[in-house]
Protein backbone atom coordinates (compact mmCIF):
# COMPACT_ATOMS: atom_id res chain seq x y z
CA UNK A 1 0.00 0.00 0.00
CA UNK A 2 1.36 3.48 -0.87
CA UNK A 3 2.54 5.59 2.03
CA UNK A 4 -0.24 8.45 1.63
CA UNK A 5 -3.18 5.61 0.69
CA UNK A 6 -1.81 3.84 4.28
CA UNK A 7 -1.93 7.31 5.79
CA UNK A 8 -5.53 7.99 4.68
CA UNK A 9 -6.65 4.40 6.03
CA UNK A 10 -5.21 5.00 9.64
CA UNK A 11 -7.27 8.08 9.63
CA UNK A 12 -10.68 6.08 8.80
CA UNK A 13 -10.04 3.12 11.06
CA UNK A 14 -9.90 3.48 14.55
CA UNK A 15 -7.99 1.60 17.00
CA UNK A 16 -9.75 -1.86 16.13
CA UNK A 17 -9.71 -1.03 12.84
CA UNK A 18 -13.19 -0.83 12.24
CA UNK A 19 -13.81 2.23 10.15
CA UNK A 20 -14.56 5.19 11.33
CA UNK A 21 -18.12 7.18 11.67
CA UNK A 22 -16.88 9.74 8.93
CA UNK A 23 -15.25 7.08 6.41
CA UNK A 24 -17.76 7.46 3.33
CA UNK A 25 -17.39 11.44 3.47
CA UNK A 26 -13.52 10.88 3.67
CA UNK A 27 -13.09 8.43 1.15
CA UNK A 28 -16.06 10.83 -1.06
CA UNK A 29 -13.92 14.00 -0.64
CA UNK A 30 -10.87 15.29 -2.20
CA UNK A 31 -7.87 14.58 0.58
CA UNK A 32 -4.60 16.09 0.20
CA UNK A 33 -1.88 14.14 2.41
CA UNK A 34 1.32 16.14 3.24
CA UNK A 35 4.05 13.54 4.92
CA UNK A 36 7.05 15.65 4.97
CA UNK A 37 10.12 13.50 6.63
CA UNK A 38 14.08 13.21 6.96
CA UNK A 39 14.68 13.58 3.46
CA UNK A 40 11.63 14.60 1.58
CA UNK A 41 8.42 15.80 2.25
CA UNK A 42 5.72 14.21 0.11
CA UNK A 43 2.23 15.40 -1.09
CA UNK A 44 -0.75 13.48 -2.63
CA UNK A 45 -4.24 13.66 -3.20
CA UNK A 46 -6.73 11.41 -2.55
CA UNK A 47 -10.11 11.84 -4.47
CA UNK A 48 -13.00 9.08 -4.70
CA UNK A 49 -11.35 6.23 -2.51
CA UNK A 50 -8.23 6.51 -5.55
CA UNK A 51 -4.87 8.01 -5.05
CA UNK A 52 -4.25 11.76 -7.45
CA UNK A 53 -2.99 11.73 -10.94
CA UNK A 54 1.00 11.59 -11.28
CA UNK A 55 0.89 15.41 -11.21
CA UNK A 56 -0.72 15.93 -8.36
CA UNK A 57 1.85 13.69 -6.39
CA UNK A 58 5.02 15.89 -5.43
CA UNK A 59 8.05 15.14 -3.39
CA UNK A 60 9.72 18.20 -2.18
CA UNK A 61 13.86 17.15 -1.62
CA UNK A 62 13.89 20.87 -0.42
CA UNK A 63 11.87 20.47 2.58
CA UNK A 64 12.51 17.86 5.29
CA UNK A 65 14.20 17.43 8.61
CA UNK A 66 17.39 17.07 6.94
CA UNK A 67 17.38 20.72 5.59
CA UNK A 68 16.15 22.04 9.03
CA UNK A 69 19.06 20.14 10.97
CA UNK A 70 21.52 21.42 7.72
CA UNK A 71 20.31 24.98 8.36
CA UNK A 72 20.35 24.57 11.86
CA UNK A 73 24.40 23.15 11.55
CA UNK A 74 24.98 26.04 9.14
CA UNK A 75 23.78 28.99 11.28
CA UNK A 76 25.90 27.16 14.37
CA UNK A 77 28.79 27.31 12.31
CA UNK A 78 28.14 30.95 11.81
CA UNK A 79 27.65 31.96 15.02
CA UNK A 80 30.34 29.75 16.57
CA UNK A 81 32.65 28.56 14.15
CA UNK A 82 31.74 25.06 14.93
CA UNK A 83 31.00 22.13 12.66
CA UNK A 84 28.38 19.67 13.01
CA UNK A 85 27.70 17.36 10.05
CA UNK A 86 24.00 16.62 10.23
CA UNK A 87 24.21 13.13 10.57
CA UNK A 88 26.29 13.73 13.57
CA UNK A 89 23.73 16.31 15.21
CA UNK A 90 21.59 13.77 17.01
CA UNK A 91 23.55 13.80 20.34
CA UNK A 92 23.37 17.33 20.30
CA UNK A 93 19.72 17.19 19.87
CA UNK A 94 18.92 14.56 23.18
CA UNK A 95 21.29 17.08 24.96
CA UNK A 96 19.67 20.13 23.42
CA UNK A 97 23.08 22.26 23.77
CA UNK A 98 26.70 22.39 22.53
CA UNK A 99 29.98 23.55 24.36
CA UNK A 100 31.27 26.41 23.06
CA UNK A 101 34.59 26.43 23.87
CA UNK A 102 36.37 29.86 25.16
CA UNK A 103 39.85 30.36 24.39
CA UNK A 104 40.85 32.85 27.17
CA UNK A 105 38.81 31.48 29.63
CA UNK A 106 40.25 27.62 28.74
CA UNK A 107 36.95 26.69 29.20
CA UNK A 108 34.02 25.38 27.90
CA UNK A 109 30.74 26.44 28.06
CA UNK A 110 27.43 25.00 27.18
CA UNK A 111 25.48 26.74 24.48
CA UNK A 112 21.37 26.05 24.60
CA UNK A 113 20.65 25.93 20.32
CA UNK A 114 16.97 26.05 20.83
CA UNK A 115 16.24 29.13 19.10
CA UNK A 116 18.38 28.38 16.35
CA UNK A 117 16.50 25.26 15.73
CA UNK A 118 13.19 26.73 16.52
CA UNK A 119 13.87 29.31 13.85
CA UNK A 120 15.49 26.40 11.25
CA UNK A 121 12.32 24.35 11.67
CA UNK A 122 9.77 27.49 11.02
CA UNK A 123 11.25 28.60 7.79
CA UNK A 124 11.45 25.63 5.96
CA UNK A 125 8.00 24.56 7.16
CA UNK A 126 7.05 28.08 6.30
CA UNK A 127 8.17 28.27 2.68
CA UNK A 128 6.79 23.99 2.04
CA UNK A 129 3.37 25.15 3.20
CA UNK A 130 4.27 28.37 0.61
CA UNK A 131 5.39 26.24 -1.69
CA UNK A 132 2.15 23.71 -1.25
CA UNK A 133 -0.45 26.20 -1.37
CA UNK A 134 0.65 27.74 -4.90
CA UNK A 135 1.34 23.81 -6.53
CA UNK A 136 -1.81 22.32 -5.22
CA UNK A 137 -4.02 25.69 -5.67
CA UNK A 138 -5.49 25.09 -2.11
CA UNK A 139 -7.68 28.07 -2.03
CA UNK A 140 -9.95 28.86 -5.05
CA UNK A 141 -10.84 32.33 -6.01
CA UNK A 142 -13.55 33.34 -2.98
CA UNK A 143 -10.82 32.22 -0.54
CA UNK A 144 -11.88 28.62 0.28
CA UNK A 145 -9.89 25.76 -0.10
CA UNK A 146 -10.47 23.13 -2.62
CA UNK A 147 -9.60 20.05 -0.01
CA UNK A 148 -12.17 19.35 2.56
CA UNK A 149 -9.73 17.39 4.64
CA UNK A 150 -5.90 17.91 4.70
CA UNK A 151 -3.84 15.33 6.58
CA UNK A 152 -0.58 15.97 7.92
CA UNK A 153 1.49 12.92 8.56
CA UNK A 154 4.80 12.00 10.04
CA UNK A 155 7.27 12.92 12.59
CA UNK A 156 8.37 15.76 11.09
CA UNK A 157 4.48 16.88 10.45
CA UNK A 158 3.85 16.49 14.25
CA UNK A 159 7.24 18.86 14.70
CA UNK A 160 5.45 21.11 12.45
CA UNK A 161 2.12 21.05 13.32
Amino acid sequence: MPQPMGTVFSVITDESGQFTPDYSDIMQSKVLVIDPGFVTTDCITVKNKTLGESKETKTYTEFSMREVLQRTADSIFKKFNIEIPVPAMQPYLEKGSIVVFDREKHKGENYDFAEILEESSRSVAKEVIEKIIEDYNIYDHSGMTRYKYIVVTGGTGEAWF
